[in-house]
Parts: C-alpha cells; structure tokens; sequence
C-alpha cells in the first residue's frame, strides 16, 4: 500500500514538473521517482517488516509452509506494485504523463486527472484484494469460517489447501468489496476518462499493455491488472501454488505469467 501511495505522488508530481519531489539531483524523473521512495516511507515499512518477522517468526516455531520470510518478502512487496504501474503506464512513466503545470502551454489537467485516477481505483482493488486475503488466511489457519475443506472448524494444513481456501474466498466475495471496487473502477474511468475535454488520447495516456482507445477496455484492463499484480505478490509472499493467469480475468490466456 505505501509503494501504491508513492507511485501516486510521483504521478502527481511528475505531472506538475516538480522536479525537487521526485528524488535528489540527478535522479528527478517520474520513472526514477518510482524507486527512489523520496519520504523514506516504503524502508520504513520494509524495516518493520524485517523486526516483526525476527519477533514472531524464530526456531523452531517457523511455519512450515505459506511462509519465506521478510528478506524474501521486500521485493515482490514493491516490485509487484510497479508491475501494476508499468502494465498502465509503460516502461518510461514520464513519456506518458500528462502535463498539469500550470502555464505549460501543453497542459492537459483532464488527462492528468484521469491517469491519477486510474491509478487510484486499480490501487484500491489491489489493496482491497489483500485485506480479503489477510482475513481468508486467518480464518483458515484457525479454522473459523471456512468455505472449502469440510469441516468448518479444521484449520489449513497445507500450502495446496490454504491457496484452495483464499481463492474460493476471493472469488464468493461474501462482502461484496471486491466488487465495488471494480465497479468504482469502471465508473470512474468512464467518468473521468472519458471527459471530452480531455486533448491527449487514451493510448498515449495508458501506452503500457492496458492501452486502449476508449475508458470501458481500459478499466477491464486495468482491473485484471490489479489483480495479476496482486495474485503475484500473495504468490511470492507466501509461496503458494496459484494460477494467477486464470485468476486474473478468468481465462488462460498468458495475461498474468
């Protein structure tokens, strides 16, 4: 989530050619802006991350399976974000931004707008995607509302079976969230995308694999993306058996590698 917020302000700040935002001199683009966490936010977490696991995690009470560790964890948490981000953005974030200085000649606000919001609804599925997760494994390795497995009280004794039991909770979405915030998603691509005012096209405002002409195939795009890029961290997190390539948009198809 904090790699999600700092990609969010490099899009902000690349847009109004805030150069001093985006990192120390020398590395005062966008695309290095995505790396640079330029708050110290994302060592912050990745830090707390390393002591909680020296905390909880020792001999010999390491779980044995659905667990790699922190050192293992700190780059799938980061890179996989920035997989979302150049899946819609490309691999040069500032060819594609759209300007929102103000006097630039070439300011286009309404396409900047509706890339920050792109990114912002996408980001809210992905987030919203691993709190469904976090609360499918809990109950699983409890053993408390289960959906698959028999018995509703027998706890997760396998990588197989918990990876079983956070797909089939993601996919009955018992709350609902999942699905409003992929609705959101196409609303407001609709909304904000899809305003005439906007003078910079589609494509060259999302050139990355989601590139499309119009906002309704945009947001499908960006929402499979979202979940590619998260199925891939819960895959690297935990080391799980998971197909993320049919989890992604329901059809093997290469999509999500």
């Amino acid at each position: 989530r904090t790699q999600g917020i700092d990609v969010l302000r490099c899009l902000q700040n690349g847009q109004k050619g805030n150069g001093s935002k985006l990192g120390p001199v020398g590395m005062q683009t966008a695309q290095a802006c995505l790396r640079n966490d330029v708050r110290g936010r994302v060592l912050a977490k990745a830090t707390k991350l390393a002591e909680r696991d020296a905390a909880k995690c020792t001999a010999p009470d390491t779980p044995g399976f659905a667990y790699t560790g922190a050192a293992a964890m700190t780059a799938p948490a980061t890179d996989t974000v920035l997989l979302l981000e150049e899946r819609l953005f490309g691999a040069d974030l500032d060819a594609s931004l759209a300007s929102n200085a103000s006097g630039d000649a070439g300011r286009d606000a309404k396409g900047a707008r509706c890339q920050r919001e792109i990114w912002t609804r996408s980001s809210k599925l992905f987030d919203e995607l691993w709190r469904t997760t976090l609360t499918a494994k809990r109950n699983a390795l409890r053993g408390r509302n289960r959906v698959t497995g028999g018995a509703a009280d027998v706890p997760a004794t396998g990588a197989g079976e918990l990876a079983g039991e956070i797909l089939a909770v993601l996919a009955n979405d018992a709350t609902g969230k999942i699905q409003r915030r992929m609705g959101a998603l196409a609303d407001r691509a609709q909304i904000v995308c899809g305003d005439p005012q906007i003078s910079t096209p589609l494509v060259d405002l999302f050139p990355g694999a989601c590139s499309a002409a119009t906002p309704g195939p945009l947001a499908s795009c960006s929402a499979a993306a979202a979940r590619c890029s998260f199925c891939r961290s819960l895959a690297a997190f935990d080391d799980l058996p998971l197909a993320c390539d049919g989890f992604d948009d329901g059809t093997e198809n290469g999509s999500c590698p």
